[in-house]
């Protein structure tokens, strides 16, 4: 299978190689994952910054403001909090590769071209993942807690050589929808179409509930456009009532199903738990709880299910940017989803439009069942923002440069 590589963009595709093999099994079981990890981000961040600065743009100054407006919001709350010096550094880089991947990538991804081409080197990636955990011995399939079977019925699931199958689902998605999104708004492959008909059977074979509930979503999302072909006197009254089912199958799925199913119903409970724990402790709800979380006895995960009940788990993005933020950081995000959206409703093409719409719906919609808008871990939010971010800013569809960015 070709795919074009531009000399130009070498260092983008290294980095995201990088980043995206730090998440194999084959190097964290070597205790070389997170190494890989930093100088993968390293290499990304300062590429975005010297695409930022290298374009001359009257909205640059708008753009570092927001950035800086972000950053502070995300990580006042652990610089003030009494936590050790190192863990606040790490917590910084985080927000720092949160916001610049957010904020100031404008220039980073902006052609359609080069979104295939990443979305083909994180597919690559990912490939060689899975050798190396053959060859090093490393399982290549997760056991499914034995309360619930998944959604194939099968007490395990795929997760392509990668820390988990739930990363393994979302950073396929990632893939999917880059590679989607050139087919919709560019053009029609075969080789594409082939590798999205392969990417959707590798989420499905991962068994991952949160992996394939965002596929659907995605896809239905993207079919959006169908609205066009409904008369416009007609439209509002079926955008009415679809949006009345909606609510109601939105109602009757959280109460019939997300507090029935243990994976869904502790990620709930953890963040009502956390909330009931420290409501009179307004302190820690604006600026988190950091310094009781981390750099305890016991590890973080074991410590917040301590304190917030161990019925509920800390797999939901809002939870864990109350305890790194606190409301501080519910605000940041709040503003970086809302400018995106402003952006992306100003676009004037539909199916452009409607693409970039779609991974906004599915990247908001993994913040209700995964951590990965908060998380470097997982290439999947970061792929999302630098996407956004990227081409989303562009009114029109010709305004996307056709081979690349800076």
């Amino acid at each position: 299978m070709k795919v074009k590589i531009k000399r130009k963009f070498v260092l983008i595709y290294i980095a995201v190689f990088i980043i995206v093999l730090s998440e194999s099994l084959f190097f964290m079981h070597r205790n070389l994952g997170h190494i890989l990890e930093y100088v993968g981000y390293l290499m990304l961040l300062g590429q975005i910054l010297i695409s930022f600065y290298h374009v001359e743009n009257n909205c640059q100054k708008k753009y570092f403001s927001f950035f800086v407006v972000i950053v502070t919001l995300m990580s006042l709350g652990f610089w003030v909090l009494d936590l050790a010096l190192i863990r606040k550094i790490v917590l910084f880089f985080t927000v720092l590769g949160i916001s610049i991947s957010a904020v100031l990538s404008k220039n980073y991804i902006t052609s359609l071209d080069l979104l295939r081409s990443i979305s083909y080197c994180a597919f690559f990636s990912i490939l060689i993942a899975a050798m190396l955990a053959i060859i090093g011995g490393d399982s290549i399939v997760d056991h499914v807690d034995p309360s619930t079977t998944g959604v194939l019925g099968i007490q395990m699931g795929f997760n392509g050589g990668m820390t988990y199958k739930n990363y393994f689902a979302a950073d396929m998605l990632a893939i999917f929808m880059g590679i989607y999104f050139y087919y919709k708004c560019e053009k029609k492959k075969s080789k594409d179409l082939f590798v999205l008909v392969l990417l959707s059977i590798m989420i499905l074979a991962s068994n991952s509930k949160g992996g394939i509930l965002l596929l659907v979503i995605f896809l239905v999302s993207m079919n959006y456009s169908i609205l066009k072909k409904i008369p416009r006197k007609q439209r509002k009254i079926f955008v009415f009532f679809i949006s009345i089912i909606f609510c109601i199958a939105i109602i009757n799925i959280y109460s019939t199903i997300i507090l029935n199913v243990s994976t869904y119903g502790y990620r709930y409970r953890g963040l009502i738990n956390y909330i009931g724990y420290f409501e009179s402790d307004w302190y820690r709800i604006i600026l988190g709880s950091a310094d009781l979380m981390y750099d305890q006895e016991e590890e973080y995960v074991v410590t917040v299910r301590s304190i917030t009940g161990w019925d509920g788990s800390l797999e939901m993005a809002w939870l864990n940017i109350l305890i790194k933020s606190g409301l501080l950081g519910i605000v940041a995000y709040f503003l970086l989803y809302i400018r995106y959206l402003k952006n992306i409703l100003q676009i004037e093409d539909w199916n452009y439009k409607t693409c970039m719409l779609s991974v906004w719906v599915t990247l908001l919609a993994s913040s209700f069942v995964e951590a990965y808008i908060q998380s470097v871990h997982c290439f999947f939010a970061i792929f999302c923002y630098l996407l956004i971010c990227g081409l989303g800013g562009r009114k029109e569809k010709h305004q996307i440069i056709r081979n690349g960015g800076y």
